[in-house]
């Protein structure tokens, strides 16, 4: 209070005027040539000079002004949750560019980096308003709050207590990182150009649309769908996505001849990016309470023991069939227990969380085993598999789980508690209608690049690379070689990709 009071004195050069007579008039401050130049200072019981009066009672938010329904420590909380979530994108480049060969490091790297930065503009411009605007029935309103036009910093949300920027920046994050899970999927046959029309297209088309159902007051909102933190709207649409680009690109060339398994290029660089992911997937759901309260507890343990669990089922899976575990399926099985258990997170016991993280790492597990080593289906990071059948499985447990002794709010609880289908079926429904959507649309983005990048045909040609690509290479050691003259030219190591055409350049 002091300190606030001296420094707008010297601002306005020891005139008083512009402060509040109210502030002034409740304070004895330790300036008494600015505020009271008659008045002596108080001594302490200790002798020394007391620089205020007993009788000031100045709160943080009665100095700063703030609104009413703002709560500074829920603020805090939020936008702390944004920063960690904000990390899980590189954390994510970082882990797949450990998973996939050396020879795609740079390129991985990229393309989350650029798919990062165009999505957070698509956001700033339209994205916010498809999703939270004035509802307009397939999407809101874009004009709602373009360029964050009328979303006020010292206003709230209806039944929120942060800032409506904090909000808006808090589900930015999310609108981020859910295209770019599909590097995973696509490494090493797409382009750059390609990829950049890719995720632009993917996230106004399919992300928005389907949050603004599911969060934005849509459709399946009104009918009573739960999802807490996107197991639903980032999980099952990423993952349906992926199995329709797995089968659009076809295998790579060598996909049959490794069986279907590569080694990862740096075990540290899969180990840094899964812990970075681990830690930020706790803001990730315990940030969507949007709060720092009782339920932020339950969903903080919710997550550590779903993932915790599916970490150890990847490990004892591997035991019984005979394999050596590694920190890959540790690392797997824990982003599994974190992907299913992030549609429920919010509405389930740490009991039923134990259970969720069980089922849905089961299910990813043998996902994995079907779809990649038995039907041969080239998604190079199992996104299909970790994220979409967790997210598929974890919302479908919502519908036996969900509890209002956990939140109170919730419009239904789920066939345990209640006796009733009715959460169920309509959590059936959002899944299999996001899914459909997700997977019809994506295969029309993938027919629109391939005839505009790839002149109608999926050409054979070099792998996509960092040498390639961006005329760099990650690490001296890259498989790429020389000339005689030693300048670099292409691997010689031949796939099927999307964008490679002597118009890529115009």
């Amino acid at each position: 209070c002091s300190l606030f009071i001296f420094l707008c004195s010297l601002f306005f050069r020891r005139s008083l005027a512009p402060l509040p007579l109210h502030l002034i008039r409740k304070c004895r401050l330790a300036f008494p040539a600015f505020v009271t130049p008659a008045q002596p200072l108080r001594s302490k019981p200790g002798g020394k000079p007391s620089r205020r009066s007993p009788n000031c009672r100045i709160s943080i938010r009665e100095m700063a002004e703030l609104p009413s329904c703002i709560d500074p420590g829920d603020t805090a909380w939020v936008l702390l949750s944004t920063s960690f979530v904000l990390g899980m994108v590189p954390g994510l480049s970082i882990f797949e560019a450990g998973m996939l060969r050396s020879r795609t490091t740079v390129a991985v790297l990229t393309q989350v980096a650029g798919g990062l930065a165009v999505n957070s503009m698509l956001w700033y411009f339209v994205g916010f308003s498809m999703v939270y605007g004035r509802s307009g029935g397939f999407v809101a309103s874009p004009a709602t709050y373009a360029m964050f036009y009328n979303l006020a910093h010292d206003e709230c949300f209806e039944g929120q207590s942060v800032p409506k920027l904090a909000f808006a920046m808090f589900q930015m994050m999310f609108a981020v990182i859910t295209p770019v899970l599909l590097t995973g999927t696509i490494a090493e046959r797409m382009r750059w150009k390609p990829f950049m029309c890719f995720v632009t297209l993917w996230e106004v088309l399919i992300y928005y649309p389907v949050a603004h159902w599911i969060w934005g007051g849509g459709w399946l909102d009104q009918m009573g769908v739960l999802d807490f933190a996107g197991g639903i709207v980032i999980h099952t649409s990423a993952g349906a996505a992926a199995i329709v680009c797995s089968l659009f690109l076809g295998r790579r060339d060598d996909f049959v001849e490794n069986n279907g398994e590569y080694h990862p290029s740096s075990l540290p660089l899969v180990a840094l990016g899964g812990a970075l992911l681990w830690i930020g997937w706790f803001f990730f759901n315990a940030g969507s309470v949007l709060e720092s309260g009782a339920l932020a507890a339950v969903v903080v343990a919710n997550t550590q023991i779903a993932s915790s669990t599916g970490s150890m089922v990847f490990f004892f899976l591997d035991w019984l069939h005979g394999k050596k575990p590694s920190v890959v399926d540790l690392l797997n099985g824990a982003i599994a227990g974190l992907a299913g258990v992030t549609p429920a997170v919010g509405y389930i016991t740490p009991q039923a969380a134990l259970l969720v993280g069980a089922l849905v790492s089961l299910s990813s597990y043998y996902g994995i085993v079907i779809l990649r080593f038995r039907w041969l289906i080239d998604d190079a990071l199992d996104v299909s598999s970790v994220h979409g059948i967790p997210g598929v499985v974890g919302a479908l447990l919502i519908g036996f789980a969900a509890t209002r002794h956990v939140d109170p709010t919730i419009p239904d609880e789920g066939l345990v508690y209640s006796g009733s289908g009715y959460l169920l079926g309509v959590q059936l429904l959002a899944i299999v209608v996001v899914a459909a959507y997700a997977a019809v649309v994506t295969l029309l983005i993938l027919v629109l690049l391939k005839w505009r990048f790839g002149k109608g045909k999926m050409t054979r040609h070099n792998m996509v690379s960092d040498v390639t690509d961006f005329h760099v290479e990650a690490y001296h050691h890259c498989e790429s070689t020389r000339s005689p003259h030693g300048s670099l030219q292409e691997p010689l190591i031949k796939s099927s990709i999307i964008g490679d055409s002597e118009d890529d350049d115009e």
